[in-house]
């Protein structure tokens, strides 16, 4: 019987995903891509757009305490951004959704909750970094 429980715990956790270590991401940028097509896109192809760094400080204080979203299979999603950063040496390309305060990591196919109070400033700092386009 313990090795039943065991085995069933060891299958939960290898199925659930890791939260990921926002605070130890580098070398973050944000991609001349908007809207919803977003996922279509691979990391190798991002190099043919253009892009602008996000700082890694105000990134990771904005992820701080974000959240695996926990959902039935459906998000809403009403556009959003292209990013990428580096954790561990290794670059991820993340969807950040233009409403909603979340994203979603390619890496662990994992959608992403950013704390409620910081959800706004985000968006509006992402909206102005994006903004950097059009100038």
């Amino acid at each position: 019987m313990k090795a039943l429980i065991t085995l069933l715990i060891l299958n939960v956790l290898s199925v659930a995903p890791a939260q990921v270590a926002w605070n130890k991401t580098s070398d973050w940028q944000l991609y001349q891509i908007q809207g919803h097509g977003v996922f279509n896109y691979s990391i190798d192809t991002l190099k043919s757009f253009r892009s602008t760094p996000l700082n890694a400080d105000s990134m990771k204080s904005y992820l701080n305490n974000a959240q695996i979203m926990k959902h039935d299979g459906s998000v809403a999603w009403m556009g959003g951004y292209v990013s990428t950063c580096k954790l561990e040496g290794v670059t991820r390309k993340i969807e950040i959704s233009n409403y909603g305060g979340f994203l979603y990591d390619e890496s662990t196919k994992t959608f992403y909750q950013v704390q409620e109070e910081k959800a706004g400033a985000w968006s509006v700092y992402l909206h102005h970094s994006y903004g950097k386009f059009i100038k």
